[in-house]
C-alpha cells in the first residue's frame, strides 16, 4: 500500500531515488511539501533567500525527503524525492542533481501550457546528465483539483508529448498538490514500475543469511555493482538521444 511505512519484516527493500524536473512555478516544491507533510503549500510562501547565480553545485542545497513504500508483503521501496527548492530559476541544473536517479517525474501544471511545451528542455537536459540506464520516465500534471475551464492542458496533450518522447503506457498522471488526489498511486505506481524494471534487468544477488536475518535486504542502485559489469565510467558515459516535440 503506498504511504506504508514499514521499515521491518521479512523481504526486500530497494532504495530509489526520483527527482522532479519542470519549470519554475510548475508546483514542483507544492507536490514535494505534499509528499513530506501531507498538507498543502501555498505557492506564494518565500522558501528563502534565492541562490546566487554564481553559486556552484556544492554550494547549492537541494530539499529531499525520504519514505517508505510497500510494493507488496515482501517488497519494499525506500524512495527519496528531491526537489530543486527553486534553482532551476537562476542556471541549469548541474550533474549533481541527476546523479543516481532511478525516477524522473517531467511535472507541469494543468492551468499553464507553457509549462508542458517546456518538458522538452528538461526531458533533454535528464538524458544528457543521468548516469544510470533503465530510468523510469513519468510525466506529472498538476492542480486536477481545478475545473475544467481553468486548465490549459488535458490528459491528451500530456499522452502526446509522452508518445513524442517514446514514454510507456502508464507514465502519464494528473495529481494534486492541494488534496493529495491521485499522489499516493502515482508513487506506487512509479516505484513498481522501477523495481519491475531493475528486477528485469540487473541481476540481483541474495544477500547471505537473509532467509534467517528478519531484515530487509537494501541495494543501492546506481552502484557500479549493479552496472550490468561494466564499469562506471563506461555506464556515466552512455548518452541518449531525444526528439524534438511540437504539440
Amino acid at each position: 500500500m503506498a504511504g506504508s511505512y514499514t521499515q521491518s519484516g521479512t523481504g526486500r527493500t530497494f532504495a530509489l531515488r526520483m527527482i522532479l524536473l519542470g519549470e519554475a512555478g510548475a508546483g514542483k516544491t507544492c507536490l514535494y511539501h505534499w509528499i513530506k507533510y501531507k498538507v498543502f503549500r501555498d505557492g506564494t510562501i518565500n522558501t528563502g533567500p534565492a541562490p546566487s547565480s554564481t553559486s556552484t553545485s556544492r554550494q547549492r542545497q537541494y530539499d529531499q525527503h525520504t519514505m517508505h513504500i510497500s510494493i507488496s508483503p515482501s517488497v519494499k521501496v525506500m524512495l527519496t524525492v528531491v526537489d530543486t527548492a527553486d534553482g532551476e530559476r537562476f542556471q541549469s541544473l548541474t550533474a549533481h542533481y541527476y546523479r543516481r536517479t532511478n525516477i524522473v517525474l517531467l511535472v507541469c501544471s494543468l492551468d499553464d501550457e507553457v509549462t508542458l511545451t517546456r518538458l522538452t528542455k528538461w526531458y533533454r537536459d535528464s538524458m544528457y546528465y543521468v548516469d544510470e540506464h533503465d530510468i523510469v520516465y513519468a510525466v506529472c500534471g498538476l492542480k486536477c483539483d481545478l475545473p475544467d475551464y481553468r486548465k490549459e492542458v488535458t490528459l491528451e496533450m500530456m499522452q502526446r508529448f509522452a508518445r513524442h518522447v517514446e514514454f510507456p503506457e502508464g507514465c502519464v498522471f494528473e495529481v494534486s498538490a492541494k488534496t493529495g488526489e491521485g499522489v499516493d498511486n502515482m508513487l506506487a505506481t512509479l516505484c513498481s514500475t522501477a523495481v519491475d524494471r531493475i528486477r528485469r534487468n540487473t541481476p540481483i544477488p541474495e544477500p547471505a543469511g537473509l532467509q534467517n536475518s528478519g531484515e530487509y535486504s537494501t541495494l543501492l542502485f546506481g552502484d557500479s555493482r549493479y552496472n550490468d559489469g561494466r564499469p562506471e565510467h563506461e555506464v556515466q558515459s552512455q548518452r541518449r538521444c531525444c526528439k524534438c516535440v511540437i504539440l
